[in-house]
């Protein structure tokens, strides 16, 4: 996701974003909420290492659709939305550590 951000920071040159997470499950089971902090704070950790403007979100769903929507519903401040939106997708390429990578 490293080369994701970097690239739209520097498409957005520098505005504000709103960054998220979907966790697909019922939040009434136990241990929903500490794991939306781990998430939470595992973004914010990225936002503050990046150096990039953004707000963190994480919601629950049973399912990967309304929790994009939920998601996008959720973004903009006052007056201020989003007028971009990006999805990553999960694929079958193994992934990369860009945070200990030499090249990272």
């Amino acid at each position: 996701c490293i080369p994701a951000l970097s690239f739209l920071n520097d498409m957005k040159k520098g505005g504000l974003y709103v960054i998220g997470t979907n966790i697909c499950g019922d939040i009434s089971e136990t241990g929903f909420v500490k794991k939306i902090e781990e998430w939470n704070q595992a973004w914010l950790s990225l936002v503050h290492m990046l150096e990039i403007k953004a707000f963190v979100e994480t919601t629950v769903d049973q399912n990967i659709r309304n929790g994009a929507l939920n998601l996008i519903m959720t973004a903009g401040l006052g007056g201020m939305t989003p007028n971009t939106v990006v999805i990553g997708f999960y694929d079958s390429a193994e992934s990369t550590d860009f945070l200990n990578s030499p090249d990272g």
